[in-house]
C-alpha cells in the first residue's frame, strides 16, 4: 500500500466522533461528544457508529490529492470530489490534526478553504483532516497532507544543526527528592555535578554520590546553583532572594542577605558575573549586585501569571539570559540586561507548537541549551538556540540517541521531561536530571 493510500484510510476514531456531534448538531439531529461522562443505564452496551441509518447510505469524504508548497505560497485545500449515494448535500469540517505552526485556513466549513504556507526551516509535512456529513447520522473523513519547502532563505546555524549526542545514565536511584520542580543543578570544569535540593547540596562526581553542603553546616533551603567565570560557587537560598557562596565542601559566604528588599518568592538563578546575578520571582527578574537588587523587567513585560513558579533560567556571562516565567506553556522570555525590554515568544518557527522549556542551561561554547516540548508529535527535543534568537530563526536541533521519548518510555516511573534539570559543561557534555535519576549527553565526536 502507497504512502497516498495510507493517508486516505486514516481514520481517527476521537476526531470522528467529535464532528459526528457538530454536525449533527448542526443539522437538529443528536450528538455524540467523545468527552462526555455520561454512562449507559441498567448496563446496556453504549451506542456505536454504524454505515445506515434507516437505509440512509454515508457520504463518501475526499480531501483531494496530496499537495507541495513554498513559503509564502497560496494554498487550497480541496473537498469537491466528496459525494453522498443519494446526492444529499454535504457539511464540511476541516481540521489540523499534525504538524506545526498551527494553520489558520479561511474557513474551516468550506468545501475549498486556503491558507498561506508558512516559512520553514526545513521539509515540513502538515495534515489535515475533511470530514463530510450528509445531515443525518454520518461522518466520513479522509486526511491531505501538504508538504512545505526549506525556506533557503533561512539562515542556520550548521555547527549545531544535527549534532548527535548519546544519552547514558549515570545515576538510576539518587538520594535526591524534589515535588514539581526539579532540583537546582551546576557543572563545574571538572565535570562533577552539583544538584541543589531543599536542604542539602549533592555531589556527583562520576558515579559518586556525596553531601557537599547538608544539615550539619547550616540550616540551609537551596533552590538552585551556578558558577561564575572563575568558578565560584553561587547558592540561592530559600524564597527571599538570600545568597551565598561556596568554594569548599562545608563551608559557606553571604554573598546577599534579603532585607527589607526582598523577592518574592525566588525560585532559580544565573550568574552572569560577581556584579550580576539574575533571580526570577514572582514579581519578574531582578539583576542582584551585593545588596543590592534592581528589577530587569515586571510581569507586565511578558504578561505572566504571579500565580506560577518560574519553570527554569539560564544565563550567560554577557548578561544574555533565557527562562519562562510562570505556568506550563509560558512562553520563552530572551533577553539581555542591557535591553529595554525583552522578546516573549513561542517556538513555532522549527514546527515546535506552544514550545517553552521545561529546563534550560548555558553553553559554555555561547548560547543556550533547552529540553522543549515538541508538541503536534507528542514528543521532546534537544534544541540549541543563539543570544539572539527569535520565534523563527536561531533555533537548531540537537539530536539524541536514544531518543529522550525512548528512554521516557523505558522509564516511566523515574523519567519525566517536565520534571528536569540540566547543566552543560566545558568538555562538552550536557548533564541531565529527572526524578531520582542523572543522565549524560556525550556528543559522538568526543566520544
Amino acid at each position: 500500500m502507497d504512502m497516498d493510500m495510507m493517508i486516505k484510510n486514516t481514520n481517527l476514531h476521537q476526531t470522528t466522533l467529535m464532528l459526528t456531534s457538530l454536525l449533527l448538531a448542526a443539522c437538529g439531529g443528536s450528538g455524540i461528544s467523545p468527552t462526555s461522562n455520561d454512562q449507559p443505564e441498567n448496563g446496556e452496551e453504549p451506542e456505536t457508529l454504524t454505515n445506515s441509518v434507516g437505509g440512509n447510505l454515508a457520504p463518501i469524504a475526499d480531501a483531494g490529492p496530496n499537495q507541495t508548497a513554498s513559503a509564502s505560497e497560496p494554498v487550497t485545500l480541496d473537498g469537491r470530489a466528496s459525494s453522498d449515494p443519494e446526492g444529499q448535500p454535504l457539511n464540511y469540517r476541516w481540521t489540523q490534526i499534525s504538524g506545526a505552526p498551527e494553520l489558520t485556513l479561511s474557513s474551516n466549513t468550506d468545501a475549498q478553504p486556503s491558507f498561506v504556507a508558512p516559512s520553514m526551516p526545513r521539509d515540513t509535512s502538515i495534515t489535515f483532516q475533511l470530514a463530510v456529513g450528509d445531515g443525518v447520522n454520518y461522518v466520513k473523513v479522509d486526511n491531505v497532507v501538504i508538504l512545505v519547502l526549506e525556506d533557503e532563505s533561512i539562515v542556520v546555524d550548521e555547527s549545531y544543526t544535527d549534532t548527535e549526542y548519546t544519552l547514558t545514565q549515570v545515576i538510576s536511584g539518587g538520594p535526591w527528592q524534589f515535588g514539581q520542580q526539579a532540583s537546582g543543578m551546576a557543572v563545574n570544569g571538572q565535570d562533577q555535578v552539583f544538584l541543589a535540593n531543599g536542604d542539602t547540596l549533592w555531589m556527583i562526581d562520576g558515579e559518586t554520590i556525596s553531601i557537599y553542603l547538608g544539615p550539619d553546616d547550616g540550616d540551609f533551603n537551596f533552590y538552585d546553583i551556578d558558577f561564575d567565570e572563575a568558578g565560584l560557587m553561587y547558592l540561592l537560598d530559600g524564597f527571599q532572594g538570600d545568597i551565598l557562596t561556596s568554594s569548599e565542601a562545608g563551608s559557606v559566604d553571604i554573598y546577599r542577605q534579603a532585607g527589607a528588599d526582598r523577592l518574592t518568592f525566588s525560585n532559580f538563578m544565573g550568574v552572569a558575573d560577581p556584579s550580576q546575578v539574575l533571580i526570577t520571582h514572582r514579581d519578574g527578574l531582578s539583576s542582584v549586585n551585593g545588596a543590592d537588587a534592581l528589577l530587569v523587567h515586571g510581569d507586565t513585560a511578558f504578561h505572566g501569571s504571579t500565580d506560577c513558579a518560574t519553570e527554569d533560567i539560564a544565563v550567560q556571562r554577557s548578561g544574555a539570559f533565557i527562562y519562562n516565567p510562570g505556568c506550563n506553556g509560558s512562553p520563552f522570555v530572551v533577553g539581555n540586561t542591557v535591553d529595554d525590554a525583552p522578546r516573549v515568544f513561542n517556538l513555532n518557527g522549527f514546527g515546535l507548537e506552544d514550545g517553552a522549556p521545561d529546563c534550560v542551561t548555558r553553553d559554555p561554547a555561547g548560547g543556550f541549551f533547552a529540553v522543549v516540548d515538541y508538541f503536534f508529535e507528542n514528543t521532546q527535543q534537544l534544541v540549541h538556540m543563539d543570544e539572539e534568537a527569535t520565534e523563527s530563526s536561531g533555533w537548531q536541533f540537537a539530536l539524541t540517541s536514544p531518543s529522550l521519548d525512548q528512554v521516557e518510555s523505558q522509564n516511566e516511573e523515574t523519567f519525566a521531561f517536565h520534571y528536569c534539570a540540566i547543566a552543560a559543561s566545558s568538555s562538552g557534555k550536557i548533564f541531565y536530571q529527572t526524578l531520582s535519576q542523572l543522565w549524560v549527553l556525550t556528543p559522538r565526536e568526543t566520544q
